[in-house]
């Protein structure tokens, strides 16, 4: 697994929801929205997301699917 710096799991932030790292945006939503058309360029004007964080969050994302499937 590589090492997502842009990711946290804070129980005082949306649950423990992973999110961006600092922020109240899931990683989740990003991840999605980044896989869309025009996803990442949404995540960068809209909510001043930068390539690496919206990078972690597919990464995390991309990974989270994996040992789904793997179950």
């Amino acid at each position: 697994m590589p090492v997502l710096q842009h990711i946290e799991v804070n129980p005082e932030r949306l649950s423990g929801q992973p999110t961006i790292k600092g922020r109240r945006v899931p990683a989740e939503d990003v991840a999605r929205l980044a896989l869309e058309p025009d996803g990442e360029e949404i995540l960068r004007s809209g909510y001043e997301l930068s390539s690496a964080e919206i990078r972690d969050a597919v990464d995390w994302w991309t990974k989270v699917q994996e040992l789904q499937a793997a179950a």
